[in-house]
């Protein structure tokens, strides 16, 4: 009897430090990322689940975006939380957070079936097409109005350039259809000392 009972109390003992351990997914403080009720469970756990991110302070809020399809990682299982994100990645952004990734996906296949031979710029040799996986993003921005048909030439042509924050923020607006800001709201405006900056 007395056997029985140290038993069961060190059996107690190891579920209790099993369940703190900080590897066990149920820890105090491991954070758990669950996806139910979804046919693309697994593939949205494997395209969420980056090498890079483990103790980085943005962890939980980049899973919470990658489970919602916003953000993806580099296809290599990294999401490179402190990379700088290229104007054609934060346009891609700015479309999936307005809802419109389904329409970006259409354009890219229709784009992929067009006849006419892509060239990465300065090359004689064919593109791959992991080269313009943005395409359809950025067609859908152009017809859309997101983003001026000057704007559409040089994503088109100048790929790789960091995005910057005033583009990005000019995108957002008209993608999510914000409204002007006029009267009082436009002093929050002024109070920036390079407003005048701007170019949208």
């Amino acid at each position: 009897m007395q056997l029985r009972r140290y038993a069961i109390t060190g059996l107690a003992i190891l579920m209790i430090a099993a369940l703190l351990a900080p590897g066990y997914p149920g820890a105090l403080g491991a954070v758990t990322v669950t996806y139910e009720e979804s046919p693309y469970a697994d593939t949205i756990y494997r395209s969420a689940n980056f090498s890079d991110i483990k103790g980085h302070w943005a962890r939980v809020p980049i899973y919470r975006m990658a489970a919602l399809g916003v953000v993806r990682g580099d296809g290599q299982g990294r999401f490179r939380p402190e990379g700088t994100l290229t104007r054609e990645e934060a346009l891609a952004l700015v479309l999936r957070i307005a809802g419109l990734e389904a329409d970006a996906q259409v354009a890219a296949e229709v784009l992929a079936q067009n006849p006419r031979t892509r060239r990465p710029q300065n090359s004689q040799m064919p593109a791959t097409a992991e080269q313009f996986w943005a395409d359809g993003y950025i067609q859908v921005a152009a017809n859309r109005g997101i983003i001026t048909p000057a704007e559409q030439a040089d994503l088109l042509n100048n790929r790789n350039r960091p995005a910057q924050r005033q583009e990005v923020a000019a995108w957002l607006s008209k993608a999510l259809e914000l409204p002007a800001v006029y009267s009082t709201g436009i002093q929050l405006v002024y109070s920036f000392s390079d407003w005048r900056d701007f170019n949208p």
